[in-house]
This record gives C-alpha cells, structure tokens and sequence, in this order.
C-alpha cells in the first residue's frame, strides 16, 4: 500500500510537473502573444497615421489641382481676348490702309475731276 501511495504520489507529481511545463509554456506564448499584439498595434497606429497624413496631403492636391485648373481657364479667356484683340487690330489696320487707298482715290479723281472742270470751263 505503501508502495502504491508512493507510486500514486510520483504519478500526481509527475502530472503536477506538466502541468506546471504546461502552464509555463501557455505563459510564455501568452507574453509572446501580448507583445506580438502590440507591435502589431503600434505598426497599425503608425499606418493610420500615415494614412491620415497621405488623406490630407490628397485633399491638399486636389484642391491645388482645382485652383491650377480655374487658373488655366482663367488664362484661357485672356489667351482668347487677347487674339480677338489682335484680330480686331489687324482689321481695323486693314481698314486704316483701305480708307486711306479711298481717300487717295478720291484725291486723285477730284484732281483728275478738277482738271475736266477747268477743261470744260476754257
């Protein structure tokens, strides 16, 4: 009986031991497996806000890119008056120099008219 109580007792000893390794090892994993989650953590929060800054700074370019594009329309429109200007200008040289050709024709007919009248008259 003895013997039995002693085997029985280094048997629950034994199973006490792995328990204890058991349980030992459950710890560790379990502290390896709260420091995993916080590193994965603290990666996760950097990623946020990096994501956050990369959100503004997209914000950012699109606004930029809706003032560059009112910009160029504005520049569009003063582009465009600026050649119906141009066009205006070389019309009205046009018609500088054709008024001027009249206005020398006139001169030239009133002369060559002038010069009948004298004619005439004689």
């Amino acid at each position: 009986m003895l013997y039995l109580e002693t085997v029985s007792q280094r048997r629950v000893a034994q199973h006490e031991k792995y328990a204890l390794i058991v349980n030992q090892v459950f710890e560790r994993n379990r502290l390896k497996s709260f420091a995993f989650t916080r590193d994965i953590g603290g990666i996760v929060r950097a990623r946020q806000g990096q994501l956050a800054e990369l959100k503004r700074n997209f914000e950012d370019l699109i606004v930029k890119n809706k003032q560059i594009e009112e910009h160029v329309e504005q520049m569009k429109k003063q582009i465009n008056e600026m050649t119906t200007l141009a066009n205006m200008r070389k019309e009205k040289d046009f018609l500088v120099i054709d008024i001027q050709d009249t206005e020398l024709r006139i001169t030239q007919l009133k002369k060559l008219l002038g010069v009948r009248e004298n004619n005439d008259a004689l």
